[in-house]
């Protein structure tokens, strides 16, 4: 992952997991060694977005700009 960071110049991630099967330390783990923002979502079907989660990811993007 940290080698298609650096390759693609990116500036922040998006880590969507699947609900009941997240383990907040997977989180912890992806957030200390990737060194830029990581927004975590948590979903349980495919589709459309809620608008929490727009509003989430709207305010993520927007600080990474």
């Amino acid at each position: 992952i940290t080698t298609e960071i650096e390759r693609r110049r990116l500036k922040g991630v998006i880590h969507y997991t699947q609900s009941f099967c997240f383990r907040q330390i997977e989180d912890m783990i992806i957030r200390r060694m990737l060194n830029i923002p990581v927004l975590s979502l948590e979903g349980d079907r495919p589709g459309r977005l809620d608008a929490r989660t727009k509003i989430r990811i709207d305010a993520f993007l927007e600080m990474l700009s």
